[in-house]
């Protein structure tokens, strides 16, 4: 698995960049000085600036809390094995004479010295490039790049992303580093303490590669022989990307009738991602567009479309395009319009039809509507003809017992005449 670094990655993996400067000049910051909100007692001091005054250099740090002294090494390696300057201060400052410092380039670090005897981390390397006047416009140092950033010290970076995917389920990540010898012990850990070693081991070449899972790491480095002498510890991180990419057809649609010999295949993925349609490889554009003429046989046509990302995940599409002869076509697709033309007439007639159907259940709403209040009449008539019953007889008691009292008054005054 290739693996690319950014610009980025680089520049953050030289832990600052190179101090440039000609003998008996200004040396200028490889990056501005980072000052922590809240210093921890056991943090390791950040270098600041390092600046040529005279005859010496003047290294700076930054003041930290707790401090009684500070140890300063200067080596010209990463390992500090052996250092050049070893040397205890009171100040936050260093002023070293320019003739113990060798003329191409060279690292220094900075630790804490406690009241109480004890020694904190060092600090992470700073790296100080010298080069004569005469050769300052003419030949790049070793530790800087073509386009004049800082070279790489230790890769994988502090922050790098690895990234893999495909079936591989682990990443091949290549180690690489600068400024000590080709041989190196390398340990890579889980974790910052290198509590949870993964592999401990010695790279006999500046770019070994090694197969990590997904996860976090870290990893450090030292002299091959003797007793480790640590170097600060680079964490980066190792990503599987399972994500095909994206892949999007503008023209033609799925299927396609034509009585071209060709026809134009264009769309958009993403860029960076190897296009091909049957197989065959094209250019994409800066922002991952493409456009093919493709010639077409007679009859069915199957074009297959295929984005491959660098890490092996891919999206497919399928356009089928059918070559009709012109006559062929102008029958068939004549017989298809009128077919089209009488599918919208009945289309239409299914409109109406449809719009009559809501009247007919409007007006069906309204006759239950007035059903139910006719229901409602009629069963108040039924009540009311119920109640005039109801007095008629009463009516007819009365009228029945007053015949009766009559004809009694009668026969009453029938006897006494």
């Amino acid at each position: 698995m290739r693996l690319a670094w950014t610009r980025a990655g680089l520049t953050h993996a030289a832990l600052g960049a190179a101090l440039c400067f000609s003998l008996g000049a200004v040396a200028q910051e490889d990056a501005p000085a980072i000052v922590l909100a809240d210093p921890d007692e056991n943090a390791a001091p950040e270098p600041d600036t390092a600046a040529v005054k005279g005859e010496s250099v003047e290294f700076t740090w930054q003041a930290m809390p707790g401090a009684a002294r500070y140890r300063v090494q200067v080596g010209r390696s990463l390992l500090f094995s052996p250092a050049l300057v070893d040397v205890q201060v009171e100040a936050p400052r260093l002023l070293q004479d320019l003739a113990a410092l060798p003329r191409s380039h060279c690292y220094w670090r900075v630790s804490v010295l406690r009241s109480d005897g004890t020694e904190g981390p060092f600090s992470s390397a700073r790296v100080l490039s010298l080069r004569p006047e005469a050769s300052a416009r003419s030949n790049v140092t070793r530790a800087d790049a073509d386009d004049g950033t800082p070279a790489p010290v230790m890769l994988p970076a502090q922050g790098d992303k690895v990234t893999f995917g495909g079936a591989a389920r682990s990443a091949r990540v290549a180690f690489r580093w600068a400024g000590i010898q080709r041989k190196a012990r390398v340990e890579i850990a889980e974790d910052q303490e290198f509590k949870r070693v993964v592999k401990r081991t010695v790279f006999r070449k500046k770019d070994t590669k090694v197969e990590l899972g997904p996860g976090e790491y870290c990893w450090r480095m030292s002299h091959p022989v003797g007793l480790p002498h640590w170097s600060g510890p680079q964490c980066f991180s190792v990503v599987m990307d399972t994500e095909p990419p994206a892949l999007t057809i503008a023209a033609p649609g799925p299927q396609l009738f034509t009585p071209h010999v060709t026809v134009t295949i264009q769309g958009a993925t993403e860029p960076g991602t190897r296009m091909t349609i049957n197989r065959a490889r094209i250019r994409l554009q800066e922002r991952g567009e493409f456009k093919m003429l493709m010639p077409l046989s007679r009859g069915r046509n199957t074009f297959k479309l295929t984005a491959r990302d660098p890490h092996g995940n891919q999206s497919e599409r399928q356009v089928v395009v059918i070559l009709v002869p012109p006559n062929v076509y102008g029958r068939v697709f004549g017989r298809m319009r009128r077919l089209k033309q009488s599918i919208q007439e009945v289309e239409g007639l299914h409109a109406e039809v449809d719009a009559q159907n809501q009247h007919l259940q409007k007006l069906m709403m309204k006759g239950t509507a007035a059903s139910e209040e006719l229901a409602t009449e009629l069963l108040a008539v039924e009540h009311d003809t119920r109640e005039l019953t109801v007095v008629r007889k009463q009516l007819e008691d009365e009228v029945t017992a007053a015949a009766r009292s009559l004809e009694s008054a009668a026969t009453e005054v029938a006897r006494v005449k």
